[in-house]
């Protein structure tokens, strides 16, 4: 049994950004939020609450200018007036460009908020080169200047958290005779940039079910057909967590990611039994990992085509998305159909 680690050098530390009990939220993290709930708000028309009354958001205030890009809200503090915000575009500083520099975080039920930074192990910018507080101090300098002034402890919180890492498993085969089957993690561990690691392995769990529904067959053969059934499924899941890092840390700084983000939802509302976002095949459809894939590197295609010389939705070409998406998606079964069928 063989385990290759294709996953590109990553690897984290948790930081706590706030004393141990209530504190400040960082404006860093105020803003990862602000982003997601910009996307929720524009399609669902929800609109952010908060329930700590010293947040240094004040999430009531989160409005979308004329413009359509711009942001504008309030951040306060104990003790200090609102002052006003406003940014536009992705979130400023977060995601560098071909860097593999990656910032993102989560609030505890304490208040606190947790951050987590994504590098490379080894190379200029790497958790090797960040020996001393100088160095990490230096870091976000260059990529994080806005956090510096709410993170006081920045230096000697870095050494006081551990330091993880992420790893793409892809092993072969994934049993021994009849002796031995190994699957979930054991198998096919996964970066988390999908949020699918947990989900894949209680499939396994359920398509194992299903293989061994024919009794009196030997171990080995529904080991075999197991695996056979399970793992271009779960390559897929692997391959696209890899590709959605890459997304979180540049794509989105590219000209054309919000219009191919506008275009997918025009284009879903259009052709429904056809057409549907990547994202929402793997996260909120059964709809086979190894066919969300395949379907949506063809819609990729089809977005880069109409996008190539369009600069707002207006200027996209429907009746070219339309003839397109005819020729090259075919009409996909329906949910119901699906339901069950990403277990191989």
């Amino acid at each position: 049994m063989s385990e290759v680690n294709d996953s590109p050098s990553l690897t984290r530390w948790t930081l706590s950004f706030m004393r141990p009990y209530r504190g400040r939220m960082t404006l860093v993290a105020i803003l990862l939020l602000l982003e997601v709930a910009l996307v929720v708000s524009k399609r669902y028309g929800l609109q952010l609450r908060s329930d700590h009354e010293d947040n240094t958001a004040i999430f009531s205030s989160l409005r979308t200018l004329a413009d359509g890009v711009t942001i504008a809200f309030s951040v306060t503090g104990k003790g200090t007036a609102e002052v006003p915000v406003r940014f536009a575009g992705i979130v400023p500083s977060l995601f560098e460009e071909g860097s593999g520099v990656v910032a993102e975080g989560k609030f505890n039920a304490d208040g606190s908020f947790t951050a987590t930074l994504f590098l490379p192990n080894e190379g200029e910018e790497s958790f090797q080169a960040l020996t001393t507080p100088e160095a990490v101090s230096a870091l976000f300098e260059r990529r994080f200047a806005d956090a510096i002034p709410l993170m006081p402890r920045l230096g000697e919180e870095f050494f006081e958290n551990p330091t993880g890492h992420l790893e793409t498993i892809r092993c072969e085969p994934w049993s021994f005779e009849d002796q031995a089957l190994v699957l979930g993690d054991a198998a096919h561990a996964i970066v988390p940039f999908h949020g699918q690691g947990m989900n894949a392995a209680f499939e396994d769990c359920s398509a194992f079910d299903q293989c061994l529904g024919n009794s009196g067959r030997p171990w080995s053969e529904v080991f075999a057909e197991f695996e056979k059934r399970r793992r271009p499924n779960t390559d897929a899941i692997a391959d696209m967590a890899l590709e959605n890092y890459v997304e979180m840390r540049s794509t989105v700084r590219e000209p054309k990611f919000q219009l191919k983000k506008d275009l997918s939802f025009r284009l879903e509302e259009r052709h429904p039994g056809r057409f549907i976002p990547r994202y929402s095949m793997v996260m909120f459809h059964t709809i086979p990992y190894a066919e969300a894939k395949r379907r949506g590197a063809i819609q990729e295609e089809i977005l880069e085509e109409l996008t190539s010389r369009a600069a707002s939705l207006d200027e996209v070409d429907l009746a070219l998305a339309d003839q397109l998406i005819a020729e090259r998606l075919g009409v996909m079964r329906s949910v119901e159909e699906f339901r069950g069928t990403r277990l191989g």
